[in-house]
């Protein structure tokens, strides 16, 4: 089992999006995995890692789209699977395992060219 880094799990334990571009399963798209913290309430209520709750995305968007430069909705989006309600840090680790061989390429969203 893969283990995310503090450095990572600090990032998202203050609410930092993590994004990593993985192979797409379509020619000409692109392929992102998208991990963050979230709640209901809108706010982060804690820094306890068993029990903050997170989301992850995994989706394909075309490379047509990317670059067109228009805004990206969830009709462009192919492929798209929204694991939500996902509570601690070892589940997360699970979930992310299914789409990334290794966790440590998972980086803060501002590295990558993620369109959404």
């Amino acid at each position: 089992m893969g283990k995310l880094t503090l450095q990572q799990i600090n990032n998202l334990l203050v609410g930092t999006q993590m994004v990593c571009e993985i192979p797409a399963t379509m020619e000409n798209c692109r392929a992102f995995v998208v991990a963050t913290a979230s709640n209901p309430t809108k706010y982060i209520n804690t820094a306890d890692g068993t029990k903050m709750r997170f989301w992850v995305r995994r989706y394909d968007v075309s490379e047509e789209i990317i670059n067109s430069g228009r805004y990206i909705t969830d009709d462009d989006l192919v492929n798209s699977v929204h694991y939500k309600k996902i509570v601690g840090i070892k589940k997360l680790e699970s979930i992310l395992e299914e789409f990334l061989d290794d966790l440590t390429k998972l980086d803060v969203s501002w590295k990558f060219d993620n369109p959404i």
